[in-house]
Parts: C-alpha cells; structure tokens; sequence
C-alpha cells in the first residue's frame, strides 16, 4: 500500500486539465421550479378543502408537536421558508 499512495499522488499532482475543455456544463437544476410547484399545490389543496391558513398551522402544530404559526404556514406556501 505505501508504495501505490506515492504514485497515485504524484499523478495526480501532475495532471493536465486541459484535456477537460470538451466537457459541457451541467444545466440548471430545475429544482426551484419544482418547489414552487409544490408550494402552488399546497395553497390550491388547502383553498380546495376549504381550510384557512390558520386552520392548517393549528393541524400542523398538532401533527408535528411543535407551534407552526399562522405566518410561518403563509410562508411555505410562498417558498420564503422551507419547511425541514
């Protein structure tokens, strides 16, 4: 093993990226326009059940043993806070 550590290192340490320059770049994640999806179809389910902003922060709050505040509901329906 002590033999093999010293020639990946220096390799390693000599490698040319230049060979790297045909690589493309990834693309954006798409990742924001999925949560904001999310979060439109959490208000539109909630608008549809006919449930307040406050009735879903009180369930929460019971559901997960801990305050979900009216505002802080209002908040991952418009992606200011995402909840953990």
């Amino acid at each position: 093993m002590g033999l093999i550590v010293p020639k990946v290192k220096d390799d390693v340490s000599q490698d040319d990226s230049s060979h790297f320059r045909d690589n493309v770049g990834m693309t954006k994640p798409t990742g924001n326009d999925q949560i904001k999806a999310l979060c439109l179809h959490l208000a539109e389910l909630r608008e549809g059940a006919s449930y307040t902003q406050e009735t879903m922060a009180a369930a929460l709050s019971a559901l997960l043993g801990f305050t979900v505040t009216r505002d802080r509901y209002s908040k991952y329906e418009t992606r200011t806070v995402i909840p953990r």
